[in-house]
């Protein structure tokens, strides 16, 4: 209904080795539509939906306000479970598809505060995390007109990219956001500056900035390891690298992360066998060469 912020994800499988999905599947939606649920601070509840070409089992997933524990602050329920050729099932299943938007959109906030200041605009965001706008931090933090507050889906990527970011400022890196707070407190935001545009191509000055940006992050002993186009916004003309809670120690060995967009090789060969990878400089750097090759052949049109 209209007003009502319904968002249905569809989950495809075949069911296997019986007439109904396993728990595993039923745990992989369910978790899914938790996250939507973290990213999107203003949606109310979301619907997930187990479908094949015969039956679709519907769950919905609502927000507890208030929360009632930090560990329960959903809740899941089992709505119905229908046959595709019924004429109940399909109609249900039809209705909620009307009611879905055609894009996985965020819902603009009608009104919330971070640290004392209201949000505005809904910035961007992806699967794991929606920026909003904002404006008129007021001290003891830097005098800033507009920043932006990061929601992430988990506290601890929070933290994580705030020691990096204050890692990066520490050491003078520049085209990188800024922290507009130092809470101590392990929390899902940040706050960051300058509020910055996506970008669709890089220019000639913007490959300098991004490659001055990681010569000083890789002197620091920073290594970003996702550099893609996704990553790269704009400001006064200018690239910022966004998005370093996935950055590790130079030569440190972990799971690979990040696409496979503009990855070098030696990451390609350890997310294909599975393996740990020690990530070093040049693998970013790799990444901005195929980034500028990708934009030359105009594979981004």
């Amino acid at each position: 209904q209209r007003g009502e912020n319904i968002l249905l994800v569809i989950e495809i499988m075949k069911a296997k080795g019986g007439e109904t999905w396993d728990t595993k599947h039923v745990v992989r939606v369910l978790d899914y539509g938790e996250r939507i649920l973290r990213v999107q601070p203003f949606r109310r509840h979301v619907y997930v939906a187990l479908c094949d070409n015969r039956e679709f089992q519907l769950y919905v997933i609502s927000r507890n306000i208030p929360r009632d524990t930090a560990q329960h602050w959903v809740t899941y329920h089992a709505i119905a479970s229908e046959l595709l050729a019924s004429e109940r099932g399909f109609r249900l299943l039809r209705s909620l598809i009307a009611a879905t938007p055609e894009q996985l959109g965020f819902v603009q906030p009608p009104s919330m505060t971070v640290d004392g200041q209201k949000l505005s605009e809904l910035l961007g965001g992806g699967a794991h995390t929606a920026v909003y706008g904002a404006s008129e931090i007021l001290p003891p933090g830097p005098s800033v007109s507009k920043f932006a507050a990061k929601i992430y889906e988990r506290a601890e990527v929070a933290e994580k990219e705030a020691k990096v970011l204050a890692q990066l400022a520490r050491a003078k890196v520049p085209f990188v956001p800024v922290l507009v707070d130092s809470a101590q407190t392990p929390r899902p935001w940040l706050l960051v500056a300058p509020v910055c545009a996506p970008l669709k191509f890089l220019t000639c000055a913007q490959i300098d900035d991004v490659i001055r940006c990681l010569q000083a992050a890789h002197a620091a002993g920073v290594v970003c390891r996702d550099i893609r186009i996704e990553k790269i916004m704009e400001h006064d003309d200018h690239a910022i690298v966004i998005d370093w809670n996935t950055a590790v120690t130079a030569g440190e060995v972990v799971a690979t992360a990040g696409t496979v967009v503009c990855a070098s090789d030696a990451v390609l060969d350890a997310m294909r066998n599975g393996d740990t990878y020690q990530y070093r400089a040049q693998d970013d750097l790799v990444s901005v060469v195929r980034l500028v090759l990708l934009q030359t052949f105009r594979v981004f049109d």
